[in-house]
Order: structure tokens, then sequence, then C-alpha cells
């Protein structure tokens, strides 16, 4: 079996997964072991996810095992691989955030008029439209102290013993 890691959702990390991947053969065992406090940034978290979906394509199984996810990495931890095989540790969490935009004056959005580039508004609604199809998927959009939570201070943290039970995971270690 083979093991990659995540500490941080980055273009350094992409590329290696990307490496690391693409030398894996048929039927090989992946774990995709997230220790990722940090959240990161969206194009490279959709750059790993697409890396683990043509691993899936060409028969590698991925195995997931979730320490601590945040922001882009708890969504990586739900998408990377098949829920059965995702497991999470018993101290671990997943902690969504509704995301922020980083931008830079005149290649982001001008200046002058305000208007944010096409280029990254489609970014965030692509993080909005992932965020939401995971919270509807796994019924967090029904329970209102989740909601409250995640509206009143821009973060949701579920407990590894609350992703078992919304199936988030298959079992706790």
């Amino acid at each position: 079996m083979k093991h990659v890691l995540l500490k941080k959702v980055d273009r350094e990390h992409s590329d290696k997964i990307k490496t690391f991947l693409y030398d894996c053969r048929p039927g090989d065992e992946v774990t995709l072991s997230i220790q990722a406090a940090e959240g990161g940034y969206l194009a490279p978290a959709l750059d790993i996810l697409q890396h683990f979906g043509k691993a899936s394509e060409y028969d590698v199984k991925i195995r997931t095992v979730v320490y601590t996810a945040h922001s882009m990495a708890a969504i990586i931890a739900l998408l990377a691989g098949p829920v059965e095989n995702r497991v999470m540790m018993k101290t671990g969490s997943l902690k969504f955030h509704l995301g922020n935009l980083e931008l830079e004056a005149g290649s982001d959005f001008d200046v002058t008029t305000g208007v944010i580039a096409p280029a990254i508004m489609i970014q965030f609604r692509t993080y909005k439209l992932l965020l939401d199809n995971l919270l509807e998927h796994y019924g967090l959009t029904k329970d209102a102290n989740a909601m409250s939570q995640l509206y009143g201070t821009n973060w949701l943290q579920v407990s590894a013993e609350k992703c078992l039970e919304l199936g988030m995971v298959s079992r706790l270690i």
C-alpha cells in the first residue's frame, strides 16, 4: 500500500500528489492521509480532486484517513475516495468555511470600478457549490444549529462522532 500526506492545499501539494498518483498502477492501493489545518486554495484543490478521480478511473483503490481537515481540505476529504474507504481519527474533525476571497488589485479586480474578475467569481461560485452540495448531501442544511454556527461564525466544525453519524466516514480509529 502506498501513502500520500496532504498537509496544505496549495500548488506544491497538488503537484506532489499528481506525481505520486502518476506512478500508481491499476490495482494499487493508496492511502491519502489528511492532516490539513489550513484549507488552502480552490484551484489546487480541484486539481487534487481531479487527480484522485483519474486514479479511481484506472482502478487505483483510494483510502482516506482524516486527522483534521479545514475548508478545502474538508471537501477533499469527502470527495477524494469512496465513503466505505474513509476513516477518521476519533480526535479528528472536519471544519467547513464559507470561503473568502484574497484579491490583488489590477489582476483580480478593477480598482476604479470595484469589479471582480470573472475567473475569480467562477472559482468562488465553484467552491460555494461544492460546499452547498456536501452540506445538503449529509443533511447538515436541515440542522438549524449547524447552519447557525456556519452563518454566525463563517465556520462549521463537525466532530468525528458526528461525521460517523452522518455517514461522512465509515468508521473511527
